[in-house]
């Protein structure tokens, strides 16, 4: 009976450590550095976290489940350009320019949610489609687009 409890212990701490993996940064100079040092693309997902619907369902039906946890960890660096609109979780003035001129190349109709795949320099490597219908789906539409390397 321990060993089954140790198991499933180990088993859940895997779990949690699989879902820790997944950091956004909010620097696109940042996320490039990194995406040149480690040979791995760039999602930048933009998001209007307090307001947007789909949004929020994204986060929770893709961005926390541990399949999108596992192929991040090999595949992407992610990098978030969030729109908050309540003045408790406005951001400050320069995430919120960051995040401007970032949606001015590579979200100029406004869209949300919105997810691009860049390279290293910045070009665009390809849109994620939306809405998928599950978790599989965005993730294959991912691996379908990270193969493009």
């Amino acid at each position: 009976m321990r060993s089954l409890l140790f198991i499933l212990l180990i088993g859940l701490g895997i779990h949690i450590s699989a879902a820790q993996e997944v950091n956004w940064l909010t620097s696109f100079d940042d996320a490039k550095s990194i995406s040149a040092q480690e040979n791995k693309y760039i999602l930048i997902s933009f998001s209007g976290s307090d307001w947007c619907v789909p949004c929020a369902k994204l986060e929770r039906d893709l961005f926390t489940t541990e399949e999108f946890a596992y192929f991040v960890a090999s595949n992407l660096i992610l990098l978030k350009a969030d729109f908050p609109v309540r003045k408790k979780n406005l951001l400050s003035e320069e995430q919120q320019k960051h995040n401007e001129a970032l949606a001015e190349i590579y979200n100029p109709k406004g869209s949300f949610p919105v997810m691009v795949i860049v390279n290293d320099q910045g070009k665009i490597i390809g849109y994620v489609p939306h809405p998928k219908s599950s978790t599989e789906a965005y993730i294959s539409s991912l691996k379908e687009i990270v193969s493009q390397k």
